[in-house]
């Protein structure tokens, strides 16, 4: 029986896992900011003002180029549903370890 990481790599071709919070990062998975809900009150999401989506963008591709320049490999993934602002939360409900991801 293989374990769940042999199995993750042998379908995806990569492994994933992070138990180190200072080691060089080597493969950082990210996703692209979510496009706004025409007429929401940012308010409802806690939020102090309006959040500038190109700007967000902007500020992402500068992320992605940091991150690349330091020698991860970034992988992009598309963006959540309009509205939807769970992919940058990530450290707090999850922990990703090289078998697998632990939901919190």
């Amino acid at each position: 029986m293989s374990t769940v990481t042999e199995q993750t790599a042998a379908a995806t071709g990569v492994g994933w896992g992070g138990q180190n919070m200072v080691a060089p990062l080597r493969r950082v998975l990210v996703r692209v900011p979510a496009p706004p809900i025409p007429g929401t009150d940012i308010s409802d999401f806690g939020y102090t003002h309006p959040v500038d989506p190109a700007q967000a963008e902007r500020e992402h591709e500068a992320f992605r180029g940091l991150l690349a320049a330091a020698g991860a490999d970034v992988i992009v993934a598309g963006p959540d549903g309009a509205g939807l602002l769970d992919a940058i939360f990530a450290y707090d409900p999850s922990l990703i370890t090289d078998a697998g991801a632990v939901l919190l």
